[in-house]
């Protein structure tokens, strides 16, 4: 996650601008998702599905 605004930094300075980071896990439910009209919103949006959370 970004800490600060910024905009054309420095390799060497990058990570002064880096707050943390989240762990995110993207799950997908394909036979759900296959079996009814191959729509891709449907295999991805149950609850539970894309758990974010802190990394630091």
């Amino acid at each position: 996650m970004i800490g600060k605004k910024t905009s054309y930094v420095d390799e060497s300075e990058a990570m002064d601008y880096v707050a943390g980071y989240a762990l995110h896990n993207d799950y997908s439910e394909r036979a759900f998702q296959l079996e009814r009209n191959g729509q891709w919103v449907k295999g991805k949006s149950s609850d539970t599905f894309a758990p974010l959370g802190p990394g630091w």
